[in-house]
């Protein structure tokens, strides 16, 4: 989900012919940093630029680096590992642990709106690219 959030805010602030994201990330891919895309959207220029609404991105910004914390081996990221139900069973692959049930359906029910908020980013971006295109800014 983080990831989701991450290239999200990078296709908007690389659709922006007036953003110089792109041109920083081609002269400089090692060393850009993708994960301050969220960021970087919420800024008052690019935000005026994208025509962003500020206080929707806002709450874009706070589930996104929500999963900040849960990126990374945690305890709770490792506890996913083991089955409530049952004898403390470590899981190595996949398993539907039924102690869990109501965390995935808030997990699931998380990422089907997320997904449905992709069109919310893919039009602005569209309606950027086709604009720079009429005006020859890009191929």
């Amino acid at each position: 989900m983080r990831h989701n959030g991450e290239a999200a805010a990078m296709a908007l602030l690389c659709s922006h012919h007036a953003i110089d994201v792109l041109q920083r990330l081609i002269a400089d891919s090692k060393h850009y940093p993708g994960r301050d895309a969220v960021n970087l959207v919420h800024r008052r220029r690019n935000a005026e630029l994208l025509k962003i609404n500020r206080k929707g991105w806002c709450a874009f910004k706070e589930i996104t680096t929500w999963y900040d914390r849960y990126s990374h081996a945690t305890l709770f990221s490792l506890a996913a590992q083991l089955m409530l139900t049952g004898s403390n069973e470590l899981v190595l692959g996949s398993e539907f642990d039924e102690g869990k049930r109501d965390q995935y359906g808030k997990e699931l029910d998380l990422r089907v709106s997320a997904m449905a908020r992709l069109s919310d980013v893919s039009m602005p971006v569209e309606q950027v690219v086709v604009s720079a295109q009429g005006r020859g800014l890009v191929r």
